[in-house]
């Protein structure tokens, strides 16, 4: 009778278990599928506005081009954003890790924001007064404008409720405050350099306190918008939190039994020892349960 070492039952369980981790990490995350249909969009609207049907627009002439536009210069970043992203969980697929991760939640939760002040103020000042854009009499795509001012939120959205890698942390909210000094001075520079402020609503508003007045609306919507994302997050993650983990418990305690069904027939010439084992299935989930609660403690406290 020969022997195979390949025929034990430990061998036989550890390559059984090997082969499912290798499949969990070829899986890819759930987001990769957001992120390249929004990237791909995206990346087709932006590289639009170099065609020349949009050199008739009026963002088009003068000094700043379209980023003198909050709406362009906050898709910019989001669809800088969306292609990060893609390449993060292409490489955590392949790789298991990636180098990219913690700069695309940085840059995601910064302009989580932007998004929101984006839409809001374009379709409060556009059903209100008309003067949310310049040159409006000039005919854009139907498509245009329902991708910059309401798509941006909707992505912004699919990408938090999508991926599990968001943080709304300290960096991010730095960040964000960052990028919005950067463009109220590029704006500034854009009305030297132009005469006049991009957007029409600017130019009939007195100046400075008309200005500063809307520039504060726009502000108190920008943190309460990262206010919001913040704590939608944190419970997001700790629903997420909640599948893995009862996950994980469903699958070692459907492991434990079919191993012990595997040995039910080298277990029964010893009772003593089946007896052992089988009373060591309700304390393992015990354990595990356990380890659920103590699981979501820690998670809380991090948070």
């Amino acid at each position: 009778m020969e022997f195979s070492l390949e025929s034990t039952p430990l061998v036989e369980l550890h390559s059984r278990h090997a082969t499912a981790y290798k499949e969990r990490q070829r899986t890819p995350p759930r987001s990769l599928v957001v992120h390249a249909v929004a990237f791909s969009w995206f990346a087709f609207v932006w590289c639009w506005h170099l065609t020349p049907a949009a050199s008739q627009l009026p963002g088009n002439q003068g000094f700043g081009w379209f980023f003198r536009f909050l709406t362009f210069y906050s898709f910019s970043l989001q669809t800088l954003q969306l292609g990060m992203a893609t390449v993060d969980d292409l490489q955590r697929t392949w790789y298991g890790k990636s180098r990219w991760t913690k700069p695309t939640d940085d840059l995601a939760c910064a302009i989580f924001a932007f998004t929101h002040v984006v839409s809001i103020m374009f379709y409060t000042i556009q059903g209100t007064t008309k003067l949310a854009v310049e040159g409006g009499h000039v005919q854009r795509p139907p498509w245009l404008d329902v991708s910059v001012h309401a798509f941006n939120t909707l992505t912004a959205w699919a990408d938090l409720i999508s991926s599990d890698r968001r943080s709304f942390s300290r960096t991010s909210e730095r960040l964000s405050s960052v990028l919005v000094v950067v463009y109220l001075s590029y704006l500034m520079l854009c009305r030297h350099m132009n005469g006049r402020f991009p957007y029409p609503v600017l130019n009939a508003l007195s100046f400075p306190w008309g200005f500063s007045m809307l520039i504060a609306a726009g502000l108190v919507i920008f943190v309460l918008a990262f206010r919001a994302g913040k704590v939608m997050n944190k419970k997001l993650r700790h629903i997420n939190l909640s599948i893995r983990i009862t996950e994980r418990v469903e699958r070692v305690s459907s492991s434990s039994s079919s191993d012990s069904e595997g040995e039910g027939g080298s277990a029964s010439s010893d009772d003593g020892s089946s007896s052992g084992s089988a009373g060591q299935q309700p304390r393992r989930r015990q354990y595990l349960q356990l380890g659920l609660t103590r699981s979501r403690r820690s998670a809380a406290v991090r948070q």
